[in-house]
């Protein structure tokens, strides 16, 4: 699929600023999106996300690097010379004009004609569902609604890119998942490439075909939200995207195998082909691969590997229970389990109760520790 925006090498550093906000004195930031796709940033505050974002609107220069949108170099050009588009958190639409007159805002300033302006306009508003709300004030409408007029008042234009800086963070939760949707269905609707920025990853995961997660100004990793989840690369990832229980300790590898002793609790995995074999790393429990079982039978039988602990808390977090076991004083291992399962189990899930827990080898996610400071040691005679 051809490229819709190639950022190249992008660096930025703010005047009087001693550390760059993207990228760095050795290495600048390159990302390609692909055409009609949506493609999510996210990071926590200060990763340079929101900056990547500006840079490709054209809002903000870079240092130095590149941004192509349709093959096009576009690095010199002013935002409003660009084939993009934003909607930002802040709908910013003008109290005193009707939503149809918000939405024609960026067409009459463009001198386009007035029947144009109004087709293209009611055209948009139906897509987003509120040509019934043409002639109202934005004053008359809701969260979401407010958001949905913005949306269609960026798409009326038909930009080739639409830049989504953190759109859905002012809603609540049932609005938010709304608007998801609206998202999805615009992109299959319209065809135009999404960049979204967030910090929920779990927005993220709702509506992008890929997610960079990126990290003191640079991309941490690029992966679909299903293999961002079953593959983080570093136990960075790992971590902000709450992929699971990261184990850390003594490494020890013997050919692809890779055993990660903590002192409390000791896991095997796999070793990534694409990890360095003189890295530094740690290892991944997934809730949802973590099983709690009913003896130290079951457990033995069931699990390559196992651990003993005291259930601390049990969440339930809306479409799972996450079962929180205290390996140790400093060790805590969560396990998602189903209405069903927790019903099995019964009070053996009482605060205090010991159990078992139980995974499969194949399941623990082997990552680059750049938090911590557990090195590989070649084992030569240790089985695999």
């Amino acid at each position: 699929m051809a490229s819709s925006v190639r950022c190249k090498d992008l660096r930025k550093l703010y005047p009087g600023a001693q550390e760059y906000s993207l990228g760095s004195e050795s290495e600048g930031v390159s990302i390609e999106i692909e055409e009609g796709e949506i493609f999510a940033i996210v990071g926590p505050t200060g990763c340079g996300k929101t900056t990547t974002l500006r840079i490709i609107g054209g809002f903000t220069d870079a240092t130095s690097g590149t941004v192509e949108i349709g093959g096009r170099d576009v690095t010199g050009l002013r935002a409003y010379q660009r084939p993009t588009n934003t909607v930002f958190q802040s709908y910013a639409l003008f109290p005193h004009l009707s939503v149809i007159s918000n939405v024609e805002f960026g067409l009459t300033m463009e001198r386009v004609g007035r029947a144009e302006r109004k087709q293209r306009a009611s055209e948009a508003l139906d897509l987003v569902g509120l040509l019934h709300k043409a002639q109202d004030k934005p004053s008359s409408l809701s969260g979401g609604q407010a958001q949905r007029v913005a949306l269609a008042r960026a798409i009326v234009k038909r930009p080739a890119v639409l830049l989504l800086d953190e759109p859905l963070g002012a809603l609540d939760r049932k609005t938010r998942q709304q608007m998801q949707e609206e998202l999805v269905r615009l992109k299959q609707a319209v065809g135009i490439t999404f960049v979204h920025v967030t910090h929920d990853q779990e927005e993220a995961c709702a509506i992008a075909d890929r997610i960079a997660v990126m990290d003191r100004g640079r991309v941490a990793q690029i992966e679909d939200p299903v293999g961002l989840f079953r593959g983080p690369r570093t136990s960075y990832v790992a971590s902000f995207i709450d992929a699971g229980t990261i184990v850390r300790g003594t490494a020890r590898r013997t050919g692809d195998v890779v055993e990660i002793d903590s002192g409390d609790l000791s896991v095997r995995g796999e070793c990534p082909a694409w990890l360095n074999g003189s890295a530094d790393v740690a290892a991944v429990l997934a809730p949802d691969r973590v099983k709690i079982a009913r003896s130290h039978a079951e457990a033995a039988e069931k699990g390559v590997g196992t651990a003993s602990g005291t259930v601390n808390r049990t969440v339930f977090t809306g479409s799972v229970f996450e079962v929180y076991v205290d390996v140790s004083e400093e060790l805590e291992v969560r396990s998602a389990m189903t209405a069903d399962e927790v019903a099995a189990l019964g009070e053996a899930l009482s605060p205090g109760s010991r159990v078992d827990l139980t995974w499969e080898a194949k399941d623990v996610m082997v990552v680059e520790d750049n938090l911590g400071t557990a090195t590989i040691a070649e084992a030569a005679g240790v089985e695999g």
